[in-house]
């Protein structure tokens, strides 16, 4: 197997791992969670991409899809790109009209003091504090 300390992991590893659908896969990324001498970075991208699969393509309800990524929070080998993504999927269960990339937007335009977040989508800013339609 190729991979060092300072790996990235795709998509599909994390989903094998998290619904160990396909038991040859899963034994292989169970393994490779399970090294304590190598930190694995998840990046946003694959962070939402996750989200994307769970609740849009699997149908798990986003309780449900917190439960399951709040898994890879407790793993002390994986390293997100962002701080804050426990609380944006908190924000996402809080506001089920809005996509995830929605909640994702308003979530970090207000955790950077980026605000307001501009936009011409009535439905982002009439359940976002920090979104605000452009006039």
């Amino acid at each position: 197997m190729v991979y060092n300390s300072e790996s990235s992991l795709d998509t599909n590893l994390l989903l094998r791992f998290l619904l160990g659908d396909v038991p040859a896969q899963t034994e292989k990324v169970v393994a490779l969670l399970s090294r304590e001498d190598c930190l694995f970075f998840v990046s946003d991208v694959i962070f939402v991409e996750l989200v994307h699969v769970l609740s849009n393509v699997l149908a798990f309800s986003r309780p449900e899809v917190r439960a399951l990524l709040s898994v890879l929070f407790k793993l002390k080998n994986l390293s997100f790109q962002s701080p804050f993504l426990l609380e944006l999927l908190d924000f996402y269960i809080d506001h089920p009209s809005l996509s995830f990339v929605d909640c994702y937007s308003a979530f970090l335009s207000e955790s950077l003091k980026k605000e307001p977040l501009l936009t011409f989508d009535k439905k982002l800013s009439s359940q976002s504090l920090s979104a605000k339609l452009l006039d």
